[in-house]
């Protein structure tokens, strides 16, 4: 959900250095910042990892941010084709007077 929404890298384009160097000033977020989830383990053995394990984080992580975009073009009709989504963008396409 951050890297959809809140994870940015900034790059200082005079000088080149990484702003965002910390993860503190990501902008990571928090578990008040996300909804409950569900886990549900899946007991089996996988031949190709080391004794029989699986990973379990990364695997998740890569269908969300397409999930999210997909979702707010459900619900609003705006395609958002760069990540972070950020709210401003939504903001403006329902009401692009304000821009």
């Amino acid at each position: 959900m951050g890297y959809a929404l809140t994870e940015e890298l900034i790059v200082d384009r005079t000088t080149g250095k990484v702003i965002t160097d910390c993860l503190d000033r990501i902008m990571l977020p928090t578990s008040m910042d996300i909804p409950d989830e569900s886990i549900f383990l899946v007991e089996t053995q996988d031949p190709e990892g080391p004794y029989g394990a699986k990973g379990v984080g990364e695997i998740g992580l890569n269908p969300t941010a397409a999930a999210i975009a997909n979702a707010i073009y459900d619900a609003v009709g705006f395609r958002p084709h760069k990540l972070p989504i950020k709210a401003e963008e939504v903001y403006f396409f329902l009401h692009p007077e304000k821009r």
